[in-house]
């Protein structure tokens, strides 16, 4: 059985292996409860890191700075406000913040799937700090916060506990 988060097209797959022949359903089970621990994760790590970038700065503050995010510098510059990351996205009304969402569902295989979007209809500008404009360059803050090693590892241990709340040594897990 392979369940998988699903971010913006990142993804933490993991298998598990059924190594007693216990009931497929009961794996399954266990397997949507950990999904949905690790996705906490991701979802926690987003709001606090991604969706709050700290110092907050104006728009005016921005100009200042030559606006780091225009396309005419070909990159972001966010060591002009120093930082290192070029995904965070600041705070201005709290809008992108209130509009981060999570959702479960299925695949078209059958395999739960934890999403992590932002909701349109709350907050329409995140589309163009995704996709970009003709004068700012995008940015990944849901992908850059999931491919962080130090994340990911939080959420392979959240899966783990999970599981190990149901299973001891029933079941075998594999991160891909």
């Amino acid at each position: 059985m392979k369940y998988s988060i699903n971010l913006n097209g990142k993804s933490l797959n993991f298998t598990l292996f059924n190594l007693a022949n216990l009931p497929k359903a009961h794996v399954g089970a266990a397997a949507q409860q950990a999904l949905e621990a690790a996705g906490r994760v991701f979802y926690n790590e987003v709001k606090s890191n991604a969706m709050q970038a700290k110092p907050h700065h104006t728009l005016t503050e921005l100009a200042n700075l030559d606006h780091p995010y225009a396309r005419r510098h070909n990159q972001i510059q966010t060591w002009k406000m120093g930082r290192k990351e070029p995904w965070p996205v600041h705070k201005q009304k709290g809008e992108g913040l209130d509009s981060t969402k999570w959702a479960t569902h299925l695949s078209t295989a059958g395999n739960p799937i934890f999403e992590i979007y932002f909701d349109l209809n709350i907050a329409p500008h995140m589309r163009y700090v995704t996709q970009g404009t003709m004068k700012m360059l995008a940015r990944d803050p849901l992908g850059a916060v999931v491919s962080l090693p130090a994340v990911r590892t939080r959420a392979m241990k959240a899966i783990v506990r999970e599981l190990g709340k149901v299973y001891r040594t029933k079941v075998g897990i594999r991160f891909e």
